[in-house]
């Protein structure tokens, strides 16, 4: 397959795998699940519960628009949450949470 040819290394940070809820951190783990997500039903609501519950505090949307922002923010009102679009939108992300704000304080779009 293709993802055979694709150079993954073992992460610092755990990848947390949409489909099962859970975490990865083995290249090979991490290939298995992108395999899995294919075909298998997102678990969204229970992937946002799951990391507030392991303490996430913040959570940043990069791609464009702000869909998943506000579903977050529905679904888990203890994150802050932030759509990245731009420069701008990076930049007041980052200020928003090295300054320690509430998701009401975070409005990086």
């Amino acid at each position: 397959s293709y993802l055979d040819t694709v150079s993954l290394g073992v992460t610092d940070v755990p990848v947390v795998q949409n489909a099962a809820v859970e975490t990865f951190a083995s290249p090979s783990e991490i290939k298995a699940a992108l395999v899995k997500q294919l075909y298998r039903p997102v678990r969204w609501i229970e992937t946002i519960h799951w990391l507030a519950n392991q303490g996430t505090r913040s959570v940043i949307e990069c791609v464009p628009g702000k869909i998943l922002t506000g579903l977050n923010k529905r679904i888990e009102g203890t994150l802050a949450c932030a759509a990245i679009s731009d420069s701008a939108s990076l930049q007041a992300a980052v200020d928003a949470i090295s300054a320690g704000t509430s998701n009401n304080d975070m409005r990086a779009s």
